[in-house]
């Protein structure tokens, strides 16, 4: 029993592997950070990420990590709190002497009017672009580069120093069984029964000018200082979760955020949990924000820090890491050819690959004839056929007499059953699935039927079978040599030519014109829903619409937009999704899912005159010959 339910661990955390390895990116020491122990993450007005460790502050624009420590003024490296607020700085918090902001990448920090008072703010508040530093019993603020004493409560009187016009402070009792909330004589204006919470609570502040919550593992609550109106909820109602550890509610980008042990959400004018991305437990985070694009990022006290992007967080990921040289529809099922592992079927309510059919030999081809009602399986050795929901296998290995394959590809023409191979075509028994008849022709990628043609794809261009001949497909328009992958159906009247690295053309057969914007691409596959083709290529997935009678690329879409690689071998539409199958496995993706920038700014990283560093916000001089200037230029960019 032990060494199975290691298995079944075992075999859980290969699924969360497969699900989540693609749709993010890990970043620790190796890739710039100081540290991999990483207490708070937020983002500021401007759009830069940053990251609290116990290292140093450390500032994120998308590609460099620009780190703050004790040798650019901090008072120590260990920062475990962060706060942007609206005017572009960035404080910072910490258990020291001093304390203070970052901004244009200057460190700012200050002492206490009291010298040598140590800082513990462990519940400061935030109202706009004012810091109240908050311990259990001190509230401080910054007065003329000092952090001045606001109010000092007495020990065993829980209480939060208020900035409000009508309320002065929010006390709790010695008992802990009640709140009280004053105004600004000391006269009570409301008494709240909190008793569950005030004693089991981990967190209390201040968020902005008219709100304050409290939080602990089961629930939190806000009071709305305007109206005195108190929100209770509980994790369990709205997230699922029964207890959340070290939850934390922050204000980011303007919106109130809460995060805990499990997920991330935002909360809306009712305090209820909204738009929820549930964390993965293998990833081990403690905290986390979703960015102004919408993005998700973790920090962990091991691993460093997580970055989910919005573009992958609805995207499934199967067959991770294998090789899926197809995935096309066989009769009313969706399959994957899985190199060295056989066809896997597509489950359409849990969105996963399934086994199928096993085969360990080179795999060719999965089809389904319509005319024979029979769906086939192919491989180097065997050719699988399912009719009827019935199984046969037929052992092809001894059956060509030309010790070639009896087919990689099937197509069924004029009541006769024709299959590809490295030599050419055969004629097949439509019931023993034997070789009757054999036609040399090199250079076969692949065999089609067109209305009432016989096309084959070749290395030299487009031929029919007509009359027991290869005759090669002359179009009036121009020449055509290219190699031909192979063919899709666009409609009635019309077909697309997918080359290897020339592009796509549409044809009908007298006349061909390149697809835009496709010139030298290897296209693998394509796929057309009505007026929509998806191009599968070397270079990520294109997608075209068309416009009256030609057609417009409209999206290109890659690895950054969660592809697993930008070699792309086939593509699937199935309902809202796209189906994509590469060399490391296959993505599953909103069909409509269009481009979306993550840059947020460019700005001026810093600036020089004659070696002089001038200031990057407001600068003017005069340039005169024989001076230099120079400016380097950066940008915020996820």
């Amino acid at each position: 029993m032990k060494n199975k339910k290691l298995h079944i661990t075992f075999f859980i955390i290969l699924i969360w592997s497969f699900s989540y390895a693609q749709q993010y990116t890990n970043y620790t020491t190796k890739d710039g950070l100081p540290s991999n122990h990483i207490y708070k993450i937020t983002q500021d007005a401007k759009g830069f990420i940053w990251i609290a460790t116990d290292k140093g502050l450390v500032k994120y624009n998308g590609s460099n990590f620009k780190t703050f420590t004790t040798k650019n003024g901090l008072a120590t490296n260990d920062i475990w709190g962060t706060l942007p607020t609206p005017d572009g700085k960035l404080w910072y918090l910490s258990k020291t002497s001093r304390l203070g902001y970052v901004e244009n990448d200057s460190v700012h920090d200050f002492e206490s009017e009291q010298k040598g008072e140590i800082f513990n703010p462990v519940y400061t508040s935030q109202i706009d672009n004012t810091i109240v530093l908050t311990s259990s019993n001190k509230f401080h603020v910054l007065e003329n580069s000092k952090w001045k004493l606001l109010k000092k409560h007495k020990y065993g009187v829980l209480g939060i120093y208020i900035m409000h016009p009508k309320v002065s402070s929010y006390l709790t009792t010695p008992e802990l069984d009640s709140v009280t909330i004053k105004d600004k004589s000391n006269k009570t204006l409301k008494v709240l029964n909190l008793n569950g919470m005030l004693k089991t609570i981990h967190a209390r502040a201040q968020i902005t000018d008219s709100l304050f919550y409290r939080v602990n593992n089961k629930e939190y609550s806000f009071l709305n200082l305007n109206t005195l109106k108190l929100y209770k909820r509980s994790f369990n109602d709205q997230v699922g979760i029964e207890e959340s550890k070290d939850t934390r509610i922050n204000l980011v980008n303007n919106q109130l955020q809460i995060t805990g042990n499990g997920f991330v959400g935002n909360l809306d004018e009712n305090f209820n949990i909204t738009n929820i991305f549930y964390i993965p437990k293998e990833v081990k985070a403690h905290f986390g924000i979703r960015d102004k694009s919408g993005s998700i990022w973790l920090s962990t006290f091991t691993n460093g820090i997580y970055h989910f992007p919005v573009e992958k967080q609805n995207i499934k990921y199967c067959l991770t890491n294998e090789k899926v040289t197809s995935v096309n529809r066989v009769n009313s099922k969706i399959i994957a050819s899985v190199f060295n592992k056989g066809f896997y079927k597509y489950n359409q309510s849990t969105k996963k690959f399934l086994p199928y059919i096993n085969e360990k030999t080179f795999i060719y081809n999965a089809g389904y004839i319509k005319e024979l009602e029979t769906e086939f399986y192919l491989s180097k050795s065997n050719s699988r056929t399912i009719k009827n929901d019935k199984l046969d296998i037929n052992d092809l290995s001894y059956k060509s007499p030309y010790k070639y394959e009896n087919a990689r590809q099937l197509v069924y023409y004029n009541n006769q059953l024709y299959g590809i191979h490295s030599g050419g075509i055969n004629v097949i028994n439509n019931n023993t699935l034997t070789v009757a008849k054999h036609y040399w022709q090199d250079g076969i990628n692949q065999i089609f039927t067109f209305n009432n043609y016989f096309l084959i794809a070749t290395s030299s261009g487009l031929k029919q079978f007509k009359s027991e001949k290869f005759e090669a497909i002359n179009f009036t328009n121009q020449e055509f040599s290219k190699s031909i992958l192979n063919i899709t159906k666009i409609s009635d009247s019309k077909i697309l030519l997918n080359t290897d690295g020339f592009g796509a053309y549409l044809s009908d057969l007298k006349t061909i014109k390149q697809l835009p914007d496709s010139g030298f691409l290897i296209v693998n596959n394509a796929c057309v829903e009505d007026k929509t083709v998806w191009l599968a290529t070397e270079s990520g997935v294109l997608k075209y619409e068309q416009v009256e009678n030609n057609y417009k690329l409209k999206t290109v879409l890659t690895t950054s937009d969660g592809l697993p690689s930008n070699s792309v071998n086939s593509i699937v539409v199935n309902a809202e999704n796209l189906i994509v199958s590469t060399n490391k496995g296959v993505a599953i993706l909103p069909k409509n899912k269009e481009n979306k920038s993550e840059l947020l700014d460019i700005y001026f990283e810093n600036a020089k005159y004659n070696n002089e560093i001038l200031s990057t916000t407001n600068t003017v001089f005069d340039y005169v010959d024989n001076n230099s200037v120079n400016i380097s230029i950066s940008s915020i960019d996820f």
